[in-house]
């Protein structure tokens, strides 16, 4: 029965998908940029670190496809090198945030008691403060560096997925297969990981993805600050940083980082819209075959 209801779901996901436009435009966008973070560095062959003052502030297409920025270095490559670190920084955020998040929010709800009294108090002071201070906060205690960024931008993402994986918890620990595996003499452990952790995917595969968006705009702004660690190290955040102190004179310098920050954070957000529309059952039960 578990099977063939399994079967039947995929059919009815993709359709939801694909009636999705804004979605598949967010998906695909988002696989190109991946594709570009990935394969990139070896089609721009240039050193996105090597300064050269001769050609500073060298236009697009006379040096290099969009030219160098204000201490000679190519921009191209410094765009690319800048999509490898932005993704990977957001993505090693999102996994410390589930890391913590997750085990946090299980445990929570299926004691309850104490423990989750505990554990929903600090949760409710924590996500009081706006995420992106809570990241300042954490980076001028442990000292800026890219690894203090990518966990700090982690830890602050842990209490909202926390909650989601609580609430959810707090529903399946009195489903019926759970009690059975109680009564069987299940462990804890075993019943948190093989029996309910299941069925919190859903809810936390659509936050996971919104939330890499606010990762990575997150990691942006905390480059953007200057607290990300080498400014030398390509980072879109730093970039447009850079990029401002010579707005009238190269405003491509500003631009190009930002568009990157904005077509990023815009397809991932459009994606998990859609995901979260297909991975609704009351959306799905409204689904009708593609419009194409």
């Amino acid at each position: 029965m578990t099977k063939s209801s399994g079967r039947l779901r995929r059919p009815g996901l993709w359709r939801a998908l694909a009636r999705d436009r804004g979605g598949l435009v967010g998906l695909l966008l988002c696989t190109a940029i991946v594709v570009v973070a990935v394969v990139g560095p070896w089609v721009v062959r240039s050193d996105p670190l090597r300064v050269n003052l001769e050609r500073a502030f060298a236009s697009p297409g006379t040096f290099g496809l969009f030219g160098a920025d204000h201490l000679g270095r190519d921009l191209a490559a410094r765009l690319v090198w800048g999509a490898r670190t932005s993704l990977l920084s957001g993505a090693g955020a999102l996994a410390i945030g589930l890391a913590v998040g997750v085990p946090t929010g299980l445990v929570a709800g299926y004691r309850r008691g104490t423990v989750d009294e505990v554990v929903m108090a600090l949760l409710e002071v924590l996500m009081a403060f706006p995420g992106i201070l809570l990241a300042i906060l954490a980076v001028a205690v442990l000292g800026a560096s890219r690894t203090t960024v990518v966990v700090a931008v982690g830890l602050v993402s842990a209490p909202l997925l926390a909650r989601v994986v609580r609430g959810t918890t707090l529903a399946l620990r009195e489903a019926e297969y759970v009690l059975a595996a109680r009564a069987l003499g299940v462990g804890e452990r075993r019943i948190l990981w093989r029996h309910i952790l299941p069925g919190c995917l859903s809810p936390l595969i659509v936050l996971s993805v919104l939330r890499l968006g606010t990762a990575i705009v997150t990691v942006a702004g905390l480059g953007f600050l200057g607290l990300g660690g080498d400014p030398a190290v390509p980072e879109w955040g730093a970039m447009l940083s850079e990029g401002l102190g010579y707005l009238r004179r190269a405003p491509h310098l500003a631009l190009l980082p930002g568009v990157a920050i904005l077509l990023t954070v815009l397809s991932v957000n459009l994606f998990g819209d859609a995901l979260n529309d297909a991975l609704n059952p009351r959306l799905r039960l409204r689904a009708g075959p593609p419009p194409w």
